[in-house]
């Protein structure tokens, strides 16, 4: 009996967030309501701190709702991806993807937890989300030290058009041994 509770409950959660993903308009004309994605802007910025003894690559993206309706936004646990260029027009392929980093010296990779975060975001407000990485992963043994020219891609879902938001540019000067 226990099993059956949990599955139903399972169920009606997967029909809940099913039904929200495919939501539009409620009654009336849905021309009649502005689509809230058009009225979402985002845009981002990096730096590099540093944390007790260790350079820390810190790029934050602003997603902002300047419509007059909430936006529904549905995002994983690591919502940023930045990538790293080595021209300021940010084309072709990046030298340096977040997605495929791995921890300096170690073959084992990052992970995200699965988990879905639903939010709406009123009219006028902002959302920040951020990734954070040890500077020496940029780099690694690969990269030469150097300027880069980083843009960040905000995965939140329904919005596939932020990507590749300019994040402006770190200088890079580490000093580690190559193997």
């Amino acid at each position: 009996m226990n099993c059956f509770r949990r599955t139903l409950a399972f169920t009606t959660s997967c029909v809940v967030v099913i039904g929200q993903i495919g939501c539009g308009a409620v009654g009336g004309d849905s021309a009649a309501i502005t689509d809230p994605t058009s009225a979402l802007t985002a845009s981002a910025t990096s730096a590099i701190t540093t944390r007790d003894t260790t350079q820390m690559l810190a790029t934050s993206v602003t997603l902002t709702n300047t419509g007059e309706w909430p936006a529904h936004l549905e995002y994983g646990a690591c919502a940023v991806r930045v990538l790293a260029f080595r021209d300021e027009a940010r084309t072709g392929n990046p030298v340096w993807n977040s997605d495929y980093r791995t921890p300096y010296r170690s073959t084992s990779r990052y992970g995200c937890i699965l988990v879905l975060y639903m939010r709406d975001l009123e009219p006028s407000k902002s959302a920040d989300f951020a990734f954070v990485s040890p500077l020496i992963e940029l780099v690694g043994d690969s990269l030469p030290n150097g300027r880069y020219y980083l843009a960040a891609d905000l995965l939140v879902t329904a919005h596939p058009s932020f990507t590749r938001i300019p994040a402006g540019s770190v200088d890079v000067q580490l000093s580690h041994p190559r193997p």
